[in-house]
C-alpha cells in the first residue's frame, strides 16, 4: 500500500500542486458553462450543487474535510481500489482509480472535477508514494480553499422585496406577513447591496454553499414572474399565466 517510488522532488512537487491550481480556475469556468447548457432546457444544477455541498459549520468538519477526507479517500481510491490493478497496467490502474473517485462524488458538476483530480492523484501514487498522493489531497482541499475563497451571490426580485443587515442577523422581507430573521454563521461575510444582492464569502466551500442554500429556501423563484431568491447566475424559465375565460 506504501510502496516507494522515485523520490518527489521540490520540481516535481509544485508542478503538481500548479496543476491543481490550474484545474481550480477551469472547474469554474465549466461549472459555468455547464450551467448555461443546463438553462437552455430549463434546467439548473445550482440547488442540487449546494444541497450536495452541504456541510457542518464546525471545527471538527473542518478537520475532516482538510485531513480526514484526504487520508481515508486515498487509502480507499489509491490504495485498496488501485494497487490490486496495478498488474494489468499502471495507466489501467490510475484511469479506473480516477473513474471510481470521480463517482463517489456522486454530483453532476463535481464528478468531472473529481475524475481528473483523481488522474492526477493516481499518477502521483503509482510513480511516488500515496503519501504524498495524500499531501497534495490536504493542500487542494485546504490551503488553496483557504487561499482563494468561495462565494456565492443571490439576488432578490420582487416588488417591495429587500434584504437588511444588522450586526450578524440578516432580515428578509419577502412578501410574507412576517420578516424573516436569519443568523449568518460567524464563518461567513454576508453583505447587502443597494442592488438587493446578497454576496455570501468565506474559506469554507460548504458552508457558504449551504448559507446560499439555506436563504434562497426562505423564498424560491416562483415560476410565473420569477419572484423570489435567486442565484445570480440561474436563469428562470417563466410560465405563462392562465387566461382569463
Amino acid at each position: 500500500l506504501f510502496t516507494r517510488g522515485r523520490p518527489m522532488k521540490v520540481g516535481d512537487f509544485f508542478c503538481l500542486l500548479a496543476v491543481f491550481m490550474v484545474g481550480q480556475t477551469l472547474f469554474s469556468l465549466l461549472s459555468n458553462v455547464q450551467e448555461w447548457i443546463l438553462n437552455q432546457f430549463g434546467l439548473t444544477a445550482l440547488p442540487a450543487m449546494e444541497s450536495a455541498t452541504a456541510q457542518s459549520e464546525t471545527l471538527s468538519m473542518f478537520l475532516y474535510v482538510s485531513f480526514g477526507a484526504p487520508i481515508a479517500e486515498e487509502l480507499l481510491c489509491r490504495g485498496v481500489a488501485m494497487r490490486p490493478l496495478v498488474q494489468y497496467g499502471k495507466r489501467f490502474a490510475v484511469l479506473m482509480s480516477a473513474f471510481f473517485f470521480g463517482l463517489m462524488h456522486c454530483n453532476i458538476v463535481q464528478t468531472p472535477f473529481a475524475f481528473v483530480v483523481g488522474l492526477v492523484l493516481g499518477y502521483v501514487a503509482v510513480e511516488y508514494n500515496i503519501l504524498w498522493a495524500m499531501a497534495l489531497h490536504m493542500i487542494n482541499n485546504m490551503v488553496i480553499g483557504v487561499t482563494a475563497g468561495f462565494k456565492k451571490e443571490l439576488a432578490i426580485v420582487g416588488v417591495g422585496y429587500k434584504a437588511s443587515l444588522a450586526g450578524s442577523k440578516l432580515t428578509l422581507n419577502l412578501g410574507y406577513s412576517h420578516v424573516i430573521e436569519f443568523e449568518v454563521p460567524k464563518e461567513i461575510k454576508l453583505t447587502v447591496t443597494p442592488e438587493n444582492k446578497m454576496i455570501i464569502e468565506g474559506i469554507d466551500k460548504q458552508l457558504v454553499g449551504e448559507t446560499a442554500a439555506q436563504i434562497r429556501r426562505f423564498r424560491p423563484p416562483e415560476p410565473y414572474k420569477g419572484k423570489g431568491i435567486r442565484y445570480v447566475d440561474e436563469r428562470i424559465i417563466l410560465k405563462e399565466g392562465k387566461s382569463a375565460g
